[in-house]
């Protein structure tokens, strides 16, 4: 799919990187992340974003004790970080990022500054989801960049999400219908 050239050099040469790495039977996963990028704006619907995050603890996916949650049939090294990447400015986004880390219980990871091609490498490296809360975008650019470093995404099906119509790029996403769960 189309992506920034600079996207693109830093997701080839961490995929040659990998191919190169060799890793031990003790060696813990490093994907811990559920991730969101976005810009801090009511059409781009980050409080999806929070309040996911907000379920997510309540269930105990954040927490420390190699158990995620009662209902966990899977024991796991340690817990996954709710990570929220946006730079945007003002009382909005100033709101939100609050919101994010209450409802993380702390646990969660803000980054403020603009994420440029490596930033977006090290965040995206290190993502197992990353989370498009929007229901409608004309193209949705951080789902192709996240599938650039590996990392799949989660976004509203039916087309709301321009990329998802791309050819040869199904396994890169999981639709959900965010409107029907904000209508219940």
């Amino acid at each position: 799919p189309p992506l920034r050239e600079d996207v693109r050099a830093m997701a080839t040469e961490m995929a040659s990187e990998e191919e190169e790495e060799t890793h031990g039977d003790e060696a813990l996963p490093r994907r811990r992340y559920v991730t969101c990028v976005v810009r801090l704006s009511p059409e781009k619907e980050p409080e999806r974003f929070v309040d996911l995050v907000r379920e997510l603890r309540a269930r105990g996916t954040f927490d420390d004790d190699g158990r995620n949650g009662d209902d966990a049939c899977v024991t796991t090294a340690s817990s996954l970080t709710p990570v929220l990447c946006a730079s945007t400015s003002g009382a909005y986004a100033d709101d939100i990022r609050a919101r994010f880390v209450e409802a993380s219980g702390g646990k969660g990871k803000v980054v403020a500054d603009f994420v440029d091609a490596r930033g977006l490498r090290d965040v995206f490296s290190r993502t197992t989801l990353n989370v498009h809360p929007c229901a409608r975008d004309a193209y949705g650019m951080t789902v192709v960049e996240a599938a650039a470093f590996g990392a799949p995404s989660i976004v509203q099906g039916g087309g709301g999400v321009g990329c998802t119509g791309l050819v040869g790029f199904e396994d890169a996403f999981v639709r959900a219908d965010w409107t029907a769960a904000a209508a219940a």
